[in-house]
């Protein structure tokens, strides 16, 4: 409901299990929605595990209905709190199985219970999971996370003009700055194409909406699957192409725009998906192997850490040659570095820094095999308080390119009842 968009956004309603959280929810949108969105916004009592709660809400007539994690440290452990949006996820799904889903998790292997559930992977998001390589990824790209945070805030010309005049000394504004606000200018967005031009090759229209609109096309839906710049697999533009662009001038509420077209793209890009889907699960055939056992998995190899530790002395020292990261663990969670190790491992990276971990306990065993996955000895490991600085200088705080400090801390648990418990 950004003041700029907010005639593309549907109404919401919010559905929640107590009296305390239709207050503080109501609360909340008193204070950070402008008065003419607020009456498009419905707050209710209820539970997703009922199917007269759902229907109530008018489940099935949504276009999205998510189901978000408490993150507040309010409720109960991680994994319960997982379990339990799992069974309401479950419950949508089975009640109004043409609502589209999605489902925010807290642990890592929720999103692998998830699954196993029949909650299809890309209705999955796991917010740990997704934080770590967030971090990974800012490491070995400095100013990814403002490019991705550009790209999902929207930030209107109003704020926008302001950062520009803020701190100015003198009346010409900065290279670097004015590139920047022009960066946050940019988001993304879906469209559908103008009747104009389908039958035409896609290439043209992506160079019409770039000349004629000022948009830039950065990918669109094909075969009911997000593809980015596809040139190669997208040959025609079809009435029901799903188009997402980079976009800071296109009045999306204007019906004279001759490329793009805002129209209810969101109902054509879950009917293509449903429709592959479809496909799919006609092609597949699933074969049940009986009578094989499964051959126990080998236990991980053990961790030499007077071995580790003499690598990181030797990443350290090259530091002013090779740029390193040190990965500081505070918590002993270990689930962020399980994460950032996995994100770091991807096959599709043609390089990778070198990590010093520094820890104040030695790492579980389940990390072993991610410590050792490398044969090029370009991770090494530091026991000892990160809040020593004669521990913190022998894992090279000093001359680390980068230095991750990740925040795990674990919701607080609560004994009090669960509304939606029977």
């Amino acid at each position: 409901f950004h003041p700029s968009f907010k005639q593309m956004s549907p109404d919401a309603v919010v559905l929640v299990n107590t009296d305390d959280a239709v207050l503080a929810f109501r609360n909340f949108v008193n204070t950070e929605v402008e008065g003419e969105s607020q009456r498009r916004i419905e707050i209710m009592r209820g539970s997703a595990l009922q199917a007269e709660d759902l229907q109530r809400c008018r489940c099935g007539d949504a276009e999205l209905a998510v189901v978000l994690a408490n993150t507040t440290a309010l409720a109960h452990s991680e994994e319960e709190e997982d379990q339990e949006n799992i069974l309401r996820a479950l419950s949508i799904q089975q009640i109004y199985p043409s609502t589209p889903l999605r489902l925010s998790l807290l642990c890592p292997e929720s999103q692998d219970l998830a699954i196993s559930a029949r909650i299809w992977p890309q209705r999955c998001l796991g917010l740990s999971r997704m934080k770590a390589s967030l971090l990974w990824q800012s490491c070995r790209c400095l100013g990814w996370s403002s490019l991705i945070g550009n790209l999902l805030v929207t930030t209107d010309a109003l704020e926008r003009t302001h950062i520009l005049s803020a701190n100015q000394t003198s009346s010409t504004v900065e290279t670097w700055r004015a590139g920047y606000v022009d960066g946050m200018a940019q988001e993304v967005y879906g469209f559908l194409p103008a009747l104009e031009y389908v039958g035409k090759p896609f290439l043209e229209l992506v160079k019409a909406a770039y000349s004629i609109e000022n948009a830039i096309i950065i990918g669109c839906q094909v075969g009911g699957e997000v593809r980015l710049a596809p040139f190669h697999a997208l040959q025609e533009v079809t009435e029901d192409t799903i188009i997402f662009s980079l976009d800071a001038t296109l009045n999306l509420d204007d019906v004279s725009n001759s490329v793009l077209r805002a129209g209810n793209w969101q109902k054509v890009f879950y009917a293509n998906r449903r429709q592959n889907r479809a496909k799919v699960s006609s092609g597949t055939k699933i074969q049940a192997n009986e009578g094989v056992s499964t051959p126990a998995l080998p236990k991980p190899p053990r961790v030499d850490f007077a071995v580790m530790e003499k690598r990181a002395a030797a990443i350290r020292n090259g530091g002013s040659s090779r740029p390193f990261i040190l990965f500081i663990e505070f918590a002993e969670s270990w689930r962020t570095l399980s994460t950032f190790l996995s994100a770091r491992a991807e096959s599709w990276h043609a390089t990778r820094k070198p990590l010093i971990v520094l820890a104040p306990t030695e790492p579980p065993e389940n990390l072993w095999d991610q410590l050792l996955a490398t044969s090029d000895t370009s991770i090494g490991l530091v026991l000892g308080s990160g809040k020593c600085m004669q521990v913190l200088a022998r894992a090279g705080v000093h001359v680390a390119s980068c230095i991750v400090c990740p925040a795990m801390q674990k919701l607080v648990v609560n004994q009090s009842s669960n509304p939606e418990r029977g």
